[in-house]
């Protein structure tokens, strides 16, 4: 049983290497530098695109307002994600911002994401068992 879990440190140490290696390559070139721009642009479009939804809803047939409103919460979804994830704003910002555009896009809790894909999802990727984004 020692020889195992000496075996399975070895690899995670091996794994941790790789993974700074591989985190240090895209922060040199540039994949994981914040974009404020970018995620102001998408939360002011996204928005719009929610307004106009409701401006017009009474305006259009159901299918062309179902299809759309499917387009809105897809695409609040990823930047929820991103937000969550400090991809464009730094972490205290990311997370207010996120927590907001969640609730008031989507209606869950910041949190609830927070645990069950930055904890569950990234701990345990793809883990039938575990992984609740599977």
């Amino acid at each position: 049983m020692a020889e195992l879990t000496e075996e399975i440190k070895a690899k995670k140490a091996i794994d941790q290497e790789l993974f700074h290696k591989f985190t240090a390559e895209l922060r040199e070139i540039g994949l994981l530098d914040k974009t404020p721009i970018r995620g102001m642009v998408e939360i002011f479009l996204e928005l719009s695109g929610y307004a106009l939804f409701f401006y017009f809803l009474a305006d259009v047939s159901p299918i062309v307002a179902g299809l759309f409103w499917v387009l809105l919460t897809v695409r609040s979804t990823y930047i929820v994600h991103d937000l969550l994830h400090k991809q464009y704003f730094s972490r205290k910002t990311g997370n207010k911002l996120g927590l907001i555009f969640g609730n008031l896009t989507l209606g869950f809790s910041g949190k609830w994401w927070d645990r069950e894909h930055n904890v569950m999802h990234h701990t345990y990727c793809n883990s039938a068992e575990k992984d609740t984004d599977v």
